[in-house]
Protein backbone atom coordinates (compact mmCIF):
# COMPACT_ATOMS: atom_id res chain seq x y z
CA UNK A 1 0.00 0.00 0.00
CA UNK A 2 1.12 3.31 -0.90
CA UNK A 3 2.19 6.39 1.60
CA UNK A 4 -0.55 8.68 0.12
CA UNK A 5 1.17 11.42 2.43
CA UNK A 6 3.40 14.01 0.80
CA UNK A 7 6.82 13.79 2.05
CA UNK A 8 8.13 16.60 3.83
CA UNK A 9 11.70 18.36 3.19
CA UNK A 10 13.71 18.71 5.74
CA UNK A 11 14.83 21.77 7.09
CA UNK A 12 18.11 23.58 5.66
CA UNK A 13 20.65 24.17 7.92
CA UNK A 14 22.00 27.46 8.26
CA UNK A 15 24.54 28.65 5.44
CA UNK A 16 27.33 29.13 7.67
CA UNK A 17 26.47 25.58 8.96
CA UNK A 18 26.36 24.23 5.58
CA UNK A 19 29.90 25.58 4.65
CA UNK A 20 31.83 24.27 7.52
CA UNK A 21 30.09 21.27 8.40
CA UNK A 22 29.98 19.93 4.20
CA UNK A 23 31.75 22.35 2.06
CA UNK A 24 34.80 22.44 3.81
CA UNK A 25 35.16 18.18 4.61
CA UNK A 26 34.45 17.85 1.29
CA UNK A 27 36.91 19.95 -0.34
CA UNK A 28 39.88 19.59 2.53
CA UNK A 29 41.61 17.32 0.65
CA UNK A 30 42.21 18.92 -2.66
CA UNK A 31 42.45 22.40 -0.97
CA UNK A 32 44.92 20.94 0.97
CA UNK A 33 46.95 19.17 -1.76
CA UNK A 34 46.75 22.50 -3.51
CA UNK A 35 48.09 24.83 -0.73
CA UNK A 36 50.83 22.33 -0.29
CA UNK A 37 51.39 22.93 -4.17
CA UNK A 38 51.06 26.50 -4.34
CA UNK A 39 53.78 26.64 -0.77
CA UNK A 40 56.26 25.15 -2.78
CA UNK A 41 55.72 27.94 -5.76
CA UNK A 42 56.20 30.21 -3.11
CA UNK A 43 59.25 28.98 -1.97
CA UNK A 44 60.68 29.34 -5.58
CA UNK A 45 59.22 32.79 -5.60
CA UNK A 46 61.04 33.72 -2.62
CA UNK A 47 64.46 32.79 -4.20
CA UNK A 48 63.59 34.75 -7.37
CA UNK A 49 62.84 37.89 -5.32
CA UNK A 50 66.50 37.34 -4.67
CA UNK A 51 67.21 38.91 -7.73
CA UNK A 52 66.13 42.49 -6.88
CA UNK A 53 68.10 42.45 -4.05
CA UNK A 54 66.14 41.01 -1.12
CA UNK A 55 68.20 38.74 1.32
CA UNK A 56 66.98 35.13 -0.18
CA UNK A 57 68.50 32.40 -1.50
CA UNK A 58 68.24 33.95 -5.08
CA UNK A 59 69.77 36.85 -3.79
CA UNK A 60 73.18 34.95 -2.33
CA UNK A 61 72.85 32.65 -5.70
CA UNK A 62 73.48 36.02 -8.07
CA UNK A 63 76.20 37.08 -6.17
CA UNK A 64 78.28 33.52 -6.28
CA UNK A 65 77.60 33.82 -10.07
CA UNK A 66 78.38 37.54 -10.51
CA UNK A 67 81.90 36.52 -8.74
CA UNK A 68 82.45 33.31 -10.18
CA UNK A 69 82.18 31.38 -7.25
CA UNK A 70 80.28 28.83 -9.18
CA UNK A 71 81.01 25.41 -6.64
CA UNK A 72 79.32 28.10 -4.13
CA UNK A 73 76.79 28.57 -6.21
CA UNK A 74 75.89 25.03 -6.91
CA UNK A 75 75.69 24.24 -3.46
CA UNK A 76 72.95 27.04 -2.68
CA UNK A 77 71.59 25.48 -5.54
CA UNK A 78 71.43 21.65 -4.35
CA UNK A 79 70.11 23.05 -1.13
CA UNK A 80 67.10 24.80 -2.09
CA UNK A 81 66.44 21.24 -3.80
CA UNK A 82 66.62 19.76 -0.82
CA UNK A 83 64.35 22.24 0.91
CA UNK A 84 62.14 21.47 -1.94
CA UNK A 85 62.48 18.10 -2.11
CA UNK A 86 61.91 17.79 1.88
CA UNK A 87 58.27 19.58 1.95
CA UNK A 88 56.50 16.55 3.03
CA UNK A 89 58.60 15.83 6.25
CA UNK A 90 59.16 19.32 7.67
CA UNK A 91 55.73 20.73 6.33
CA UNK A 92 53.35 19.78 8.89
CA UNK A 93 49.81 21.02 9.96
CA UNK A 94 51.18 21.16 14.09
CA UNK A 95 53.91 23.00 12.95
CA UNK A 96 52.26 25.81 10.86
CA UNK A 97 51.33 28.31 13.89
CA UNK A 98 55.32 28.30 14.61
CA UNK A 99 56.84 28.82 11.60
CA UNK A 100 53.81 31.79 11.25
CA UNK A 101 54.63 33.11 14.67
CA UNK A 102 58.25 33.00 13.39
CA UNK A 103 58.20 34.41 10.02
CA UNK A 104 56.15 37.75 12.06
CA UNK A 105 59.19 38.27 14.36
CA UNK A 106 61.42 37.80 11.53
CA UNK A 107 60.05 40.03 9.31
CA UNK A 108 62.57 43.27 8.82
CA UNK A 109 61.08 46.83 9.55
CA UNK A 110 58.78 48.24 6.86
CA UNK A 111 57.33 51.85 6.40
CA UNK A 112 54.07 52.68 7.72
CA UNK A 113 51.31 53.69 6.14
CA UNK A 114 51.39 57.67 6.67
CA UNK A 115 51.16 60.83 5.30
CA UNK A 116 54.81 61.17 5.90
CA UNK A 117 56.03 58.13 4.83
CA UNK A 118 57.27 56.75 1.81
CA UNK A 119 54.57 54.25 0.98
CA UNK A 120 51.93 56.92 0.69
CA UNK A 121 53.79 59.06 -0.91
CA UNK A 122 54.22 56.45 -3.72
CA UNK A 123 50.61 55.73 -4.01
CA UNK A 124 49.28 59.00 -3.93
CA UNK A 125 52.37 60.81 -5.84
CA UNK A 126 55.04 58.92 -7.87
CA UNK A 127 52.58 56.29 -9.72
CA UNK A 128 50.80 59.25 -11.22
CA UNK A 129 51.97 60.84 -14.46
CA UNK A 130 52.99 64.58 -14.03
CA UNK A 131 50.07 66.02 -16.92
CA UNK A 132 47.67 64.46 -14.84
CA UNK A 133 49.16 65.54 -11.38
CA UNK A 134 48.82 68.91 -12.60
CA UNK A 135 45.23 68.36 -14.06
CA UNK A 136 46.28 68.43 -17.48
CA UNK A 137 44.12 66.12 -19.22
CA UNK A 138 44.87 66.06 -22.79
CA UNK A 139 48.68 65.94 -21.99
CA UNK A 140 47.47 62.98 -19.42
CA UNK A 141 46.19 61.27 -22.78
CA UNK A 142 48.98 61.58 -25.21
CA UNK A 143 51.73 60.67 -22.05
CA UNK A 144 49.52 57.54 -22.14
CA UNK A 145 49.44 56.58 -25.97
CA UNK A 146 53.10 57.43 -25.96
CA UNK A 147 53.44 54.60 -23.83
CA UNK A 148 51.54 52.44 -25.14
CA UNK A 149 52.57 52.76 -28.49
CA UNK A 150 56.41 52.48 -27.41
CA UNK A 151 57.40 50.25 -24.53
CA UNK A 152 54.47 48.12 -23.86
CA UNK A 153 53.71 47.57 -27.29
CA UNK A 154 57.38 46.38 -27.59
CA UNK A 155 57.46 44.85 -24.40
CA UNK A 156 53.49 43.01 -24.82
CA UNK A 157 54.98 41.19 -28.38
CA UNK A 158 58.06 40.22 -26.76
CA UNK A 159 56.51 38.68 -24.00
CA UNK A 160 53.79 36.90 -25.66
CA UNK A 161 56.39 35.43 -28.20
CA UNK A 162 58.14 34.01 -26.26
CA UNK A 163 55.16 32.90 -23.70
CA UNK A 164 53.87 30.69 -26.79
CA UNK A 165 56.91 29.55 -27.78
CA UNK A 166 57.89 28.34 -24.01
CA UNK A 167 54.15 26.79 -24.16
CA UNK A 168 54.76 25.09 -27.13
CA UNK A 169 57.97 23.51 -25.89
CA UNK A 170 56.66 23.15 -22.45
CA UNK A 171 53.95 20.71 -24.15
CA UNK A 172 56.98 18.96 -25.92
CA UNK A 173 58.81 18.20 -23.35
CA UNK A 174 55.89 16.94 -20.98
CA UNK A 175 55.09 14.01 -23.66
CA UNK A 176 58.90 13.43 -23.39
CA UNK A 177 59.02 13.00 -19.69
CA UNK A 178 55.85 12.28 -18.04
CA UNK A 179 56.49 8.07 -19.15
CA UNK A 180 59.68 8.35 -16.76
CA UNK A 181 57.57 8.78 -13.44
CA UNK A 182 54.55 6.33 -14.22
CA UNK A 183 54.96 2.17 -13.81
CA UNK A 184 52.44 1.93 -16.69
CA UNK A 185 55.25 2.52 -18.89
CA UNK A 186 58.67 2.72 -16.93
CA UNK A 187 60.23 -0.18 -15.40
CA UNK A 188 61.63 -0.22 -11.85
CA UNK A 189 65.06 0.68 -12.63
CA UNK A 190 63.91 3.78 -14.79
CA UNK A 191 61.28 5.63 -12.40
CA UNK A 192 63.96 6.41 -9.79
CA UNK A 193 66.03 8.67 -12.39
CA UNK A 194 62.92 9.43 -13.66
CA UNK A 195 61.67 10.91 -10.90
CA UNK A 196 64.48 12.83 -9.61
CA UNK A 197 64.97 14.49 -13.47
CA UNK A 198 61.24 15.49 -13.12
CA UNK A 199 62.15 16.66 -9.21
CA UNK A 200 65.34 18.34 -11.05
CA UNK A 201 63.16 20.16 -13.37
CA UNK A 202 60.22 21.37 -11.29
CA UNK A 203 62.26 22.25 -8.16
CA UNK A 204 64.87 24.91 -9.71
CA UNK A 205 63.05 28.22 -10.56
CA UNK A 206 62.74 29.34 -13.87
CA UNK A 207 65.06 32.56 -13.16
CA UNK A 208 67.64 30.89 -12.20
CA UNK A 209 67.30 28.70 -14.81
CA UNK A 210 67.12 31.85 -16.92
CA UNK A 211 70.13 32.85 -15.65
CA UNK A 212 72.51 29.92 -16.59
CA UNK A 213 71.23 30.23 -20.24
CA UNK A 214 72.10 33.52 -20.13
CA UNK A 215 75.66 32.72 -19.10
CA UNK A 216 75.50 29.80 -21.54
CA UNK A 217 73.60 31.64 -25.12
CA UNK A 218 74.12 35.49 -24.29
CA UNK A 219 71.46 38.03 -24.27
CA UNK A 220 68.03 36.63 -26.04
CA UNK A 221 65.26 35.29 -25.82
CA UNK A 222 66.02 31.57 -26.23
CA UNK A 223 67.18 31.17 -22.18
CA UNK A 224 63.92 32.94 -21.51
CA UNK A 225 61.97 29.67 -23.52
CA UNK A 226 64.28 27.10 -21.97
CA UNK A 227 63.76 27.98 -18.51
CA UNK A 228 60.04 27.97 -18.72
CA UNK A 229 59.33 25.40 -21.01
CA UNK A 230 62.34 23.31 -18.21
CA UNK A 231 60.48 23.80 -15.36
CA UNK A 232 56.70 23.75 -16.41
CA UNK A 233 57.17 20.88 -18.34
CA UNK A 234 59.16 19.32 -15.31
CA UNK A 235 56.14 20.35 -13.03
CA UNK A 236 53.34 19.22 -15.23
CA UNK A 237 54.96 15.78 -16.66
CA UNK A 238 55.25 14.96 -12.27
CA UNK A 239 51.58 15.68 -12.38
CA UNK A 240 50.93 14.08 -15.03
CA UNK A 241 52.93 10.97 -14.06
CA UNK A 242 51.28 11.10 -10.69
CA UNK A 243 48.50 10.82 -11.98
CA UNK A 244 48.82 8.04 -14.31
CA UNK A 245 50.64 6.15 -11.45
CA UNK A 246 47.50 6.65 -8.99
CA UNK A 247 45.37 5.07 -11.97
CA UNK A 248 47.77 2.26 -12.13
CA UNK A 249 47.35 1.38 -8.54
CA UNK A 250 43.66 1.43 -8.55
CA UNK A 251 44.01 -0.57 -11.75
CA UNK A 252 45.99 -3.53 -9.67
CA UNK A 253 43.46 -3.23 -6.57
CA UNK A 254 40.47 -3.64 -8.20
CA UNK A 255 39.56 -7.30 -10.04
CA UNK A 256 38.83 -5.61 -13.57
CA UNK A 257 41.53 -4.23 -15.73
CA UNK A 258 41.76 -3.07 -19.04
CA UNK A 259 44.42 -4.91 -21.15
CA UNK A 260 47.45 -3.17 -21.94
CA UNK A 261 49.12 -3.40 -25.55
CA UNK A 262 52.22 -5.71 -25.56
CA UNK A 263 54.87 -2.74 -26.89
CA UNK A 264 55.47 0.53 -24.42
CA UNK A 265 56.25 2.49 -27.58
CA UNK A 266 52.83 1.33 -29.09
CA UNK A 267 50.93 1.37 -25.56
CA UNK A 268 52.64 5.24 -24.46
CA UNK A 269 51.51 6.56 -28.49
CA UNK A 270 48.14 4.68 -28.61
CA UNK A 271 46.89 4.06 -25.39
CA UNK A 272 48.21 6.20 -22.48
CA UNK A 273 48.68 9.66 -24.14
CA UNK A 274 45.20 9.27 -25.56
CA UNK A 275 43.81 9.01 -21.75
CA UNK A 276 46.17 11.41 -20.23
CA UNK A 277 45.79 14.16 -22.84
CA UNK A 278 42.28 15.84 -21.34
CA UNK A 279 44.68 16.36 -17.89
CA UNK A 280 47.33 17.51 -19.43
CA UNK A 281 45.93 20.53 -21.95
CA UNK A 282 44.27 21.63 -18.59
CA UNK A 283 46.82 21.94 -15.98
CA UNK A 284 49.20 22.81 -19.62
CA UNK A 285 46.20 26.15 -19.99
CA UNK A 286 46.59 26.29 -16.72
CA UNK A 287 50.03 26.95 -16.33
CA UNK A 288 49.88 29.22 -19.65
CA UNK A 289 48.61 32.33 -17.53
CA UNK A 290 51.56 31.46 -15.30
CA UNK A 291 54.05 31.07 -18.16
CA UNK A 292 53.24 34.54 -19.66
CA UNK A 293 53.39 36.04 -16.16
CA UNK A 294 56.86 34.36 -15.86
CA UNK A 295 57.61 35.63 -19.50
CA UNK A 296 57.55 39.38 -17.99
CA UNK A 297 58.97 39.05 -15.07
CA UNK A 298 62.47 37.87 -16.94
CA UNK A 299 62.97 40.59 -18.34
CA UNK A 300 64.65 41.75 -15.35
CA UNK A 301 67.84 40.20 -16.53
CA UNK A 302 68.04 41.70 -19.53
CA UNK A 303 65.64 40.22 -21.83
CA UNK A 304 63.07 42.88 -23.69
CA UNK A 305 59.62 41.63 -22.20
CA UNK A 306 57.97 44.41 -20.21
CA UNK A 307 59.68 43.29 -16.98
CA UNK A 308 62.42 44.61 -18.63
CA UNK A 309 61.01 48.04 -19.40
CA UNK A 310 58.91 47.50 -16.06
CA UNK A 311 62.88 46.88 -14.44
CA UNK A 312 63.90 50.68 -16.45
CA UNK A 313 61.47 52.45 -14.64
CA UNK A 314 62.14 51.47 -11.36
CA UNK A 315 65.64 52.08 -12.30
CA UNK A 316 65.48 55.24 -13.64
CA UNK A 317 62.73 56.17 -10.84
CA UNK A 318 60.31 57.00 -13.42
CA UNK A 319 57.86 54.80 -11.28
CA UNK A 320 54.39 56.17 -13.30
CA UNK A 321 55.99 54.77 -16.19
CA UNK A 322 56.48 51.50 -14.32
CA UNK A 323 53.12 51.95 -12.59
CA UNK A 324 51.73 51.85 -15.75
CA UNK A 325 53.66 48.84 -17.82
CA UNK A 326 52.73 46.73 -14.76
CA UNK A 327 48.93 47.14 -15.07
CA UNK A 328 49.37 46.68 -19.15
CA UNK A 329 50.68 42.92 -17.78
CA UNK A 330 48.71 42.60 -15.24
CA UNK A 331 45.28 43.30 -18.13
CA UNK A 332 47.24 41.02 -20.51
CA UNK A 333 47.16 37.97 -17.22
CA UNK A 334 43.70 38.63 -16.86
CA UNK A 335 42.62 38.24 -20.30
CA UNK A 336 44.38 35.11 -20.56
CA UNK A 337 43.50 33.33 -17.46
CA UNK A 338 40.13 33.92 -18.64
CA UNK A 339 41.00 32.55 -22.03
CA UNK A 340 42.81 29.99 -20.41
CA UNK A 341 39.83 28.98 -18.05
CA UNK A 342 37.97 28.57 -20.91
CA UNK A 343 40.56 25.95 -22.81
CA UNK A 344 40.29 24.03 -19.75
CA UNK A 345 37.00 23.55 -19.45
CA UNK A 346 36.82 22.56 -23.52
CA UNK A 347 40.29 20.02 -22.57
CA UNK A 348 38.19 18.44 -18.86
CA UNK A 349 35.25 17.91 -21.12
CA UNK A 350 36.82 15.80 -24.05
CA UNK A 351 35.31 14.92 -27.43
CA UNK A 352 31.94 14.25 -26.05
CA UNK A 353 32.05 17.50 -23.98
CA UNK A 354 32.70 19.32 -26.58
CA UNK A 355 30.27 18.09 -29.58
CA UNK A 356 27.42 18.64 -26.76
Amino acid sequence: MQNDTPERSLPQAPRLIRWVYTRIPQAWPALSQYTRYRFECALRSSAILGFIGLPTLGFHLETAFKQGQYSEAAALLWSFMLLIATIRYWLRPRALPLYVIGAFFALPDTVGFTNSGYLWQFISWDIWPAPLRQGDWTGTIDWYWQMLSGQAWQGLWQTLLISQLALFLTLLLVLLVYPLGTAKLAPAAARWPGKLLLLLMRSTPEMILAYLFLLLFGPSGLPAVLALAIHNGGLIGFLVAGKSQAEHLRAQSSSTQTAAIESPLLRYAYQETPNQLPAMLAWLFYRWEVILRESAILGILGIATLGFYIDSGFEEIRYDRAFFLIMVAASLNMLVDALSRRLRKLAEAGPAGREA
